[in-house]
């Protein structure tokens, strides 16, 4: 694991598209308090509508900055300023309705993907869909009560294990689920007990009885303690996805002014596939 600076990103600096094959991770840390109204000026009007009907100013803050950190990344990527990027939604795969997967206008060719929870901001870009998701452990009340909406294999391998460590094992197969369904565009509008991918520390991806999904890859990905992470990638191979070797490297935290005056503090991961 490296670690290095990347330049200020202003609008015109570029990063290189991840490569075929390749998945760019980038956590957030929300902890600085931010305002809407020191962010009106950048997020769209479904943003702002969004993060002023949340109540509590922490979800709120947490909002607009990690919502001000996708800008600032796509911006990065896309050569423009971070109030200049469109992002839209492509039609559902289930009805056709407009709350698919996130794209952005100006060039369809980079998908990202989104996921936050407390503090932590997780954001998956690559050239095929991709879907990403981060959760704190899951209490053991939490893990009880959704447990029952695993595949029933998943819910076996759960109540195997001593109650100490249900809660894990929960929160480790719930985010590969929803980086999965999110990549796919359905979201849980398809059922969490219809798609097999176990609870072990690695998503089971060749089960002789519960093969993973075609054309996908779904891996974990590290995050710190107490939180679980999972991103899902489309591939072009033919069959059953399987693992990428994936080589991590981790970027500097770095000081991004997405045409505010707060700072949000990145860092990045960059997982390579052989």
């Amino acid at each position: 694991m490296t670690t290095r600076t990347l330049p200020p990103g202003t609008a015109g600096d570029r990063l290189p598209y991840p490569a075929a094959g390749t998945l760019d991770v980038w956590t957030l840390n929300t902890a600085q308090l931010l305002t809407l109204g020191a962010a009106e000026h950048v997020l769209d009007a479904e943003e702002r509508r969004r993060a002023a009907a949340l109540r509590r100013p922490i979800d709120r803050s947490q909002y607009v900055a990690a919502h001000l950190g996708l800008r600032t990344l796509l911006s990065w990527y896309l050569g423009m300023a971070p109030g200049k990027v469109v992002l839209r939604r492509e039609p559902c795969p289930l009805c056709g309705g407009p709350h698919g997967r996130p794209a952005v206008t100006a060039d369809p060719a980079l998908h990202y993907s989104l996921s936050h929870t407390d503090d932590l901001v997780l954001y998956g870009l690559a050239t095929t869909a991709v879907g990403v998701d981060v959760e704190s452990t899951a209490s053991p009340t939490v893990a009880a009560d959704v447990t029952p909406h695993l595949h029933f294999d998943e819910q076996a391998e759960i109540n195997q294990l001593p109650p100490s460590q249900r809660p894990g094992a929960f929160t480790r197969c719930w985010v590969r689920k929803e980086a999965y369904l999110k990549g796919t565009g359905t979201g849980l509008g398809v059922s969490p007990d219809s798609v097999y991918l176990g609870t072990q520390s690695t998503p089971r991806l060749h089960h002789p009885l519960h093969p993973a999904p075609v054309g996908w890859t779904v891996m974990d990905l590290d995050a710190r303690n107490n939180y679980h992470a999972a991103a899902a990638v489309a591939h072009t191979t033919s069959g059953h996805a399987s693992l990428f070797p994936v080589h991590r490297r981790r970027l500097g935290q770095q000081a991004v002014k997405a045409c505010t005056t707060p700072s949000l503090a990145l860092s990045r991961v960059r997982a390579s596939g052989g």
